[in-house]
């Protein structure tokens, strides 16, 4: 289970937020917690409620547009000095997460109904926010509570997808999801606030009406109905729930409340949503900053006067219909090749295109549809956009978006709704033992969730000198591949190590460990005369599956300036057979002695070879 860890970094006004990847707390995720503002070059927050009002009637308020640039930001240094003042190992590994899915919800309490919107999956995640006040009484309010930022009740409450590495499970969660969904929208409903002890509470409930059932080896299966309920809770969450912004109770000091999110319906069935037996898994998790103005725009140059604009709407405003579109990031990235955008309004369509060389923004103008029987404008303008892009698995390839509506002057496409970038880091652990393996050669694959023929990703080498890869690919869609690792373990020649291949499912981070088998350790020593005897060499045998088996070997050599004791240790796939056999063989100093050779065995833990006993 993924285990978090806070801080307060006061130097940057930040929280950074830890997520310890695996069980042996060598690698950390960090993520800033909280919400900010994006800030220009003066430090102004990019935040704007621009007030329109029809110039024919001064004090008549047409409607106001509030936009904002949310964002997510936390540097490698900033996680590092916070790192430092935590129980985390100094020589742990910290890697910014990354994100499979992320979205924002815009909340306003008491004046709009919360808005989702789809954020940039990178390391710095953030997204665009623009909605629409109709009512003349709301904006004269609202805007006089955006001039002073602690009393303005807007909050951010982010969602962030990503996936976790788990060990073997001793139980596995089996279910119809979408049955789960069902039951979720007859018993809780979609306006009902829930915290997360509420969760709790169903996910015990699921389990108890057998909506979800456990699947265990264990004999008494009670004593994992705990856990398994926690994990339940973690899929729910992840899957069926949105964060919001809520006021601080008992039950959540922490604010983050939840509504039951009105999902597409996918094919939940198909899904790893919960850890498998006897196997790795790579299982979905979410985390949720969350933030008020106040605390988004703190430490930046907030000007009242700046924030809120007001400005008079001309005739010939109404003679045209603009819509400028913006890219969310300013920068497309190097695979895309194009950016198509189709336009319809009313009966006139338009196409505007970005590439990475041309990716300013672009103005769609037509003239303005008035309304016969009401006189007013026609504002909806429909547009969804296209990808064409290059990708290292699946060639040239296109993706088409939904089709969106604004009423707005303004349009955000975000490319990187439509493609994910995993960026993979593949690293041997600290304490990884070199001397037991030359190599690990890593074959990753991918297979995309509506195909069943899996694709080569791609081949990476792990060495003493290169213990970590990265590699990093654009693919299309959102969530829709699951990643496998193969990692083929080449042995040192002349220990006893057996080569392997460990294959697992995995998550954008792997660490390989050595230690692939329980070991069968001997310590041999030589209690020897050095004054008579030149060296003693002895040859440790261990049939690692029985008397018959093929057997795994070591050469030790003991001489007067080596004298310690050595450590044999071997794979052991059996821990039935602890056989091991030694020859030994004795050279004298003096010339005319011959040589002296005799077997041994043993099942104990330590042997002295001069000791034939």
């Amino acid at each position: 289970m993924s285990q978090t860890y806070r801080i307060d970094y006061s130097q940057a006004s930040e929280d950074v937020l830890f997520i310890a990847a695996n069980e042996q707390r060598t690698l950390f995720y960090y993520c800033a917690e909280k919400p900010k503002i994006k800030t220009n070059a003066a430090n102004q927050p990019e935040i704007a409620l621009n007030i329109y009002r029809n110039s024919q009637q001064q004090e008549t308020v047409f409607y106001a547009m509030l936009s904002l640039q949310c964002q997510l930001e936390c540097t490698l240094q900033q996680a590092q000095a916070a790192a430092a003042l935590l129980d985390i190992p100094a020589d742990a590994i910290l890697l910014p997460l990354q994100a499979t899915d992320c979205h924002a919800t815009l909340d306003i309490s008491g004046f709009l109904e919360p808005k989702i919107f789809q954020a940039v999956q990178n390391s710095a995640q953030y997204c665009y926010m623009a909605v629409k006040f109709p009512q003349a009484s709301d904006i004269e309010i609202f805007s006089a509570l955006l001039a002073d930022p602690a009393t303005t009740p807007l909050a951010v409450s982010y969602k962030i997808d990503y996936l976790q590495q788990l060990p073997p499970s001793i139980f596995e969660l089996q279910a119809e999801w979408q049955q789960v969904y069902e039951y979720l929208e007859q018993h809780v409903g979609f306006n009902l606030l829930f915290f997360k002890t509420d969760i709790e509470n169903i996910s015990s409930r699921l389990i108890t009406e057998q909506k979800v059932v456990i699947k265990t080896r264990i004999v008494d299966p009670d004593t994992v109905i705990e856990q398994a309920g926690k994990e339940l809770t973690q899929i729910l969450l992840a899957e069926f729930f949105s964060p919001v912004f809520s006021e601080p109770t008992a039950q959540s000091p922490d604010r983050i409340g939840f509504y039951l999110q009105k999902t597409v319906q996918h094919d939940y069935s198909h899904r790893q949503l919960s850890a498998r037996l006897e196997e790795y898994s790579a299982v979905k998790r979410s985390i949720y900053p969350q933030a008020l103005l106040a605390e988004m725009v703190a430490g930046s140059d907030y000007q009242p006067n700046k924030v809120i604009r007001k400005q008079e709407i001309h005739d010939d405003f109404f003679t045209q219909r603009k819509v400028t579109f913006h890219l969310l990031d300013s920068e497309l990235d190097s695979n895309i090749l194009l950016l198509l955008v189709n336009i319809t309004y009313g009966e006139i369509h338009q196409n505007v295109y970005f590439t990475a060389e041309d990716s300013l923004s672009k103005t769609f103008s037509a003239p303005a549809i008035i309304d016969e029987e009401t006189g007013r404008t026609y504002w909806p303008v429909q547009y969804s956009f296209t990808l064409y892009f290059q990708s290292a698995i699946a060639g040239i390839s296109q993706i088409h978006s939904d089709v969106y509506t604004t009423t707005l002057e303004e349009a955000w496409i975000d490319a990187a709704s439509l493609y994910s970038r995993y960026n993979f880091t593949l690293l041997a652990e600290p304490d990884f033992n070199w001397q037991w393996y030359e190599k690990i050669t890593l074959e990753l694959t991918c297979v995309a969730s509506n195909e069943e023929q899996k694709s080569t990703g791609n081949s990476l080498i792990l060495t003493s000198q290169q213990p970590e890869a990265g590699w990093s690919v654009l693919l299309p869609g959102i969530d829709n591949f699951q990643f496998n690792l193969a990692a083929r373990y080449q042995r040192a020649a002349g220990l006893p190590h057996l080569p392997a291949t460990v294959s697992y499912p995995i998550g954008q981070q792997a660490i390989l460990s050595s230690r692939l088998y329980p070991q069968r350790c001997l310590l041999v020593s030589a209690s020897a005369d050095w004054q008579k005897i030149s060296q003693i060499l002895a040859v440790v045998q261990f049939p690692y599956a029985g008397d018959s088996s093929p057997v795994l070997k070591q050469t030790m050599q003991f001489t007067r300036l080596q004298p310690d004791a050595q450590l044999f240790s071997a794979d052991q796939p059996d821990p039935q057979h602890v056989k091991i056999t030694l020859m030994v063989i004795i050279s004298y100093l003096d010339a005319e002695q011959p040589t002296e050779t005799y077997p041994l065995c043993t099942v104990a833990d330590t042997i002295d070879i001069t000791q034939r006993d």
